[in-house]
This record gives C-alpha cells, structure tokens and sequence, in this order.
C-alpha cells in the first residue's frame, strides 16, 4: 500500500516540497473550517439567529478569513516579507468576497433544496453538514487563487 502510493506520488511530480505545501495548506484549511463551521453553529444553535443564515454563513468567513490569512502567509506559503502585506490581505480578501458569493449561493441552493425535499434544514445537522462541504470545495478554488495571484512572488521556485 505505501510502495503503491510512493508510486503514485512520483507519477504525478509530486517532490517532498509539493507534498509539504499541499499538508499545511490542508492543515491551515481545517482551521478555517473549524472556526468558519463553528462560527456558523454558534451563529445558529446557540444565538438562535436560523432566520439570518446568510448574514451567519457571511461572518463566520469573515472569522475564518482573518485567521488563515496569517496562517497561509507565514506558514503555508512561507512568507515572512512585511512590504507587500497590505496588497497580499486586498488580494486575500478579494477572493474571500468571492468565495463568499461562492459559499452563500451554494448554502441558499442547499437550503432551497432541502426544503424541496421536505427536509427541514435547521431541524438537524444539515446545515453543518452542508456548510462544511461547501468550505471544503470552495478551499480548494482558494488553494489555486492564492497560490497563483496571493503569494506567488513569495514562493522560492517552488511550481504545482
């Protein structure tokens, strides 16, 4: 089994470098997952505010996002560099808006089809579920976005 993953890892160009890269960024990621889903719980199991999901779903990214900005920037993407911060968070946080729009649409369509399908979505843990899937596929378009326009001039040649 390890022989056959080593294998594959090879076949597709992966160096120890690629690999490390891709597990701090999955690490930074689960982070912001914890905080974005939890953040959206508290907003609607403990503050009772199911009536304002979308507002929630908008500011538990906004905790996530300050939170994995530091962590992507000086752990993930190895940048320790202070002179161009203030366009690496504008840029940062342009993709976060447009991860929200991404993220906000999709629950609204979560929701919708829930209801579709008689299922109440605040009556069990649909909505986590559902909330953490779509920060799950919309990690993945934030990996790329970063990687080639956020931090691209602080990697040390390092190419996916």
């Amino acid at each position: 089994m390890i022989s056959a993953s080593i294998a594959l890892i090879r076949r597709l160009g992966l160096d120890r470098e690629r690999i490390l890269l891709i597990i701090r960024y999955g690490v930074a990621g689960v982070c912001g997952i914890v905080v974005q889903v939890g953040a959206f719980y508290v907003w609607i199991s403990i503050l009772g505010l199911a009536a304002h999901y979308l507002l929630g779903s908008a500011v538990a990214l906004g905790f996530a996002l300050l939170t994995t900005f530091g962590i992507q920037k000086y752990w993930t993407f190895k940048d320790t560099t202070h002179d161009r911060i203030h366009l690496q968070f504008a840029t940062y946080f342009g993709i976060a808006l447009g991860n929200l729009g991404i993220s906000t649409g999709l629950i609204h369509l979560a929701k919708l089809g829930a209801e579709a399908l008689g299922v109440d979505f605040f009556g069990g843990w649909y909505y986590v579920a559902a909330q953490g899937a779509i920060v799950v596929f919309v990690a993945f378009l934030s990996f790329l976005a970063n990687y080639y326009i956020t931090f691209k001039g602080s990697r040390s040649g390092s190419k996916l």
